[in-house]
């Protein structure tokens, strides 16, 4: 009996003993969760990768693009429902010689799927099908495309074009992109013939002006007089097709190289964000942030793709300009709205009667300015 005890409390402690061994394994063998960025899985038309390094990823679409049916299509790995409206300030189109930015319909959110999972906004369309659920679901039928079918506008023939999408591209689950991605591509067609070079600026006779292109969506606009001046003064321009869309957003990028146009200011290396590094106003951003005009949200992110509030545009014209105190102040109705970081600029730009507010005495500091309004307080600014 005493033999069969001494057994059983031997099995017994050999048993724990190897449970606590096997444990140990698993544990050693567990891989260790990390976050994941959210992935394109595929992309139409058919493209080839150009370059890739630890900031971006760059394909070239393989054949032409007809610049009238210009649709391209992105599917991810997670769905964009929720964040979609955010999604699409982070997507960029523009011409690859000379950065013009090509405006895009982005919609007026807030976004919803309708009864068959499709969101249609401006140029943009959504679609969500299928796939299973869960981090093992069946994902083979699984469908979160994204496409572009622009419709707002048209691009030029024979024309290399840029379309990026920003780090901050999120997904659902707040995984976003986090690297910049980007698509050239060229539209078919023969491109329009250049404009003969211009005569050496010392043979001109003292006479001659450069005629200004004639827009016609700016003729009975009321800032007309501000636009076409700053187009005179090359600090603005308008689009290819012959529009300057005045009552267009304008992004923070954007402003920030018409502002550093307008004042004229040096090229100097700034700061230079990580979500500015590979951005076509990289320069720009750097010159206005050695300058001490513009900032981050935080040390890496400037956002240059998301587009530019009232309060945020006050604070960059009043520091360009240098505005001084002022001693009256205007009593906004909605004062306690505007943050706190952006006051001294607001009261500032409106004293000195850059900005300013609306018929029912509000400043409306989170709302979007437009290229017009944009124009507009840069022009009044420079004349400080």
């Amino acid at each position: 009996m005493y033999f069969n005890q001494a057994i059983k409390k031997r099995i017994g402690f050999t048993t724990v003993i190897a449970l606590l061994m096997f444990a140990a394994l698993l544990w050693l063998d567990l891989p260790v969760a990390q976050a994941e960025n959210m992935t394109i899985r595929w992309s139409q038309p058919e493209a080839t990768l150009i370059s890739s390094d630890e900031n971006s990823v760059s394909y070239r679409i393989n054949e032409p693009v007809d610049p009238d049916k210009v649709h391209l299509k992105w599917n991810f790995s997670n769905g964009l429902d929720r964040p979609l409206a955010d999604d699409l300030q982070c997507i960029s189109l523009r011409t690859k010689d000379t950065s013009g930015i090509i405006a895009l319909d982005k919609g007026t959110p807030p976004f919803k799927l309708d009864s068959q999972n499709i969101i249609e906004e401006g140029d943009f369309k959504y679609t969500k099908i299928g796939g299973g659920s869960g981090k093992n679901g069946d994902k083979s039928n699984e469908l979160r495309l994204l496409e572009l079918i622009l419709k707002s506008t048209t691009l030029q023939p024979g024309t290399e074009y840029v379309i990026e999408m920003a780090p901050g591209f999120q997904a659902n689950n707040g995984n976003t992109l986090g690297l910049t991605y980007s698509w050239e591509f060229t539209t078919s067609g023969k491109a329009q013939a250049e404009s003969p070079a211009p005569v050496p600026e010392e043979v001109k006779p003292a006479i001659e002006t450069k005629p200004l292109p004639e827009f016609q969506d700016i003729k009975l606009h009321w800032a007309r007089t501000k636009i076409e001046k700053m187009i005179a003064s090359g600090a603005i321009s308008g689009y290819p097709d012959g529009s300057f869309k005045p009552d267009n957003t304008i992004t923070r990028a954007e402003f920030a190289v018409v502002l550093v146009k307008a004042f004229k200011l040096e090229a100097a290396n700034g700061k230079t964000f990580k979500d500015t590094a590979n951005h076509w106003a990289q320069s720009s951003i750097a010159t206005a942030a050695a300058a001490g005009i513009v900032s981050g949200y935080d040390t890496d992110t400037f956002a240059p793709d998301k587009l530019i509030t009232r309060e945020q545009m006050a604070v960059m014209v009043s520091k360009a300009a240098k505005l001084g105190e002022v001693t009256e102040v205007r009593n906004f109705s909605d004062y306690q709205q505007i943050a706190e970081w952006a006051r001294d600029a607001v009261n500032k730009a409106s004293g000195h009667g850059i900005m300013s507010g609306y018929s029912d005495n509000s400043f409306r500091p989170g709302t979007n300015a437009s290229r017009a309004e944009a124009v507009t307080v840069i022009s009044l600014a420079s004349e400080q």
